[in-house]
């Protein structure tokens, strides 16, 4: 089994455990979310540097 179908295969299962249901913490009504341009590309800034620090191993 590839690697790629092993974490395909975790993701199902934590899926079917939700049976149906999303987790608490999880608010996906963003329809009153306001941000501007300079906000938003300033936030995908700061993501995009955190996924470069942990694809070097640098955990912050």
């Amino acid at each position: 089994m590839l690697k790629q179908d092993k974490k395909l295969e975790k993701i199902i299962e934590l899926l079917k455990s939700w049976q149906g249901k999303t987790p608490d913490d999880v608010d996906l009504d963003f329809s009153d979310h306001k941000q501007t341009e300079e906000e938003y590309q300033r936030d995908q800034k700061k993501w995009l540097e955190e996924v470069k620090k942990k694809k070097k191993g640098v955990i912050t």
